[in-house]
């Protein structure tokens, strides 16, 4: 890791606060299983690269983050994928609001 600290790293118990991780699992809870994409979750979640945070999460406090993709064109005319991101189940939403009550509401 580069130093820096998105509070998903160390032991299992770590109970940081953490505003990024707490913004992503409040925003994904939020859209009650329907995805959201990638673009929007960095916007509102404040952090560039958004997929090392989801990998982060999903490793380090085992929350399920599933992705999907979806096809859309450019600016250029050139068709995309866009990666979306979700909390479907209800033991992974469960698990999310655990883990939110871990790294704090106030972000």
């Amino acid at each position: 890791m580069n130093g820096s600290n998105n509070g998903c790293t160390g032991s299992g118990a770590t109970a940081r606060r953490n505003p990024r991780v707490a913004r992503l699992l409040r925003q994904l809870l939020g859209a009650e299983g329907q995805p959201i994409d990638r673009l929007e979750l960095e916007r509102t979640v404040g952090a560039i690269n958004l997929p090392d945070l989801v990998m982060r999460v999903k490793r380090a406090r085992g929350v399920d983050i599933t992705t999907s993709y979806r096809k859309q064109m450019d600016r250029d005319g050139r068709t995309v994928e866009v990666g979306q991101y979700a909390i479907t189940s209800e033991h992974a939403q469960a698990k999310a609001r655990a883990v939110l009550e871990l790294v704090g509401h106030e972000a």
